[in-house]
């Protein structure tokens, strides 16, 4: 989007972001519907609380009125399998940064 020798600044960038999220929004949506409610409520919750989140933890599950930690964990496998999220050193996130971005803006 940005002219070659130009720089890109950071209107650019979130122009571009903004671009990317429209381009994939049938593809979020699609996948949203695929999910269990409990997986859409778990995957929104990772999205609005970032990477380093506990989601099995008492607190994560009455904050985002989640039912239970053997009903979250088995919705992080299962987002897990779909590749949806992913764990690295214990913390659960979101690997598509886009659907990231695409879940805080609902």
């Amino acid at each position: 989007m940005a002219e070659q020798g130009v720089p890109c600044g950071i209107g650019e960038v979130d122009a571009a972001i903004c671009n990317v999220l429209e381009e994939k929004e049938d593809t979020y949506q699609d996948l949203m519907t695929r999910l269990s409610a409990r997986q859409k409520t778990l995957l929104m919750a990772l999205a609005r609380s970032g990477r380093d989140v506990q989601p099995t933890s008492g607190d994560f599950i009455r904050k985002h009125h989640l039912t239970s930690a053997s009903a979250v964990q088995r919705s992080l496998a299962a987002l897990q399998e779909k590749d949806i999220v992913t764990n690295s050193n214990g913390q659960y996130y979101i690997y598509d940064y886009f659907l990231y971005y695409w879940l805080n803006q609902k």
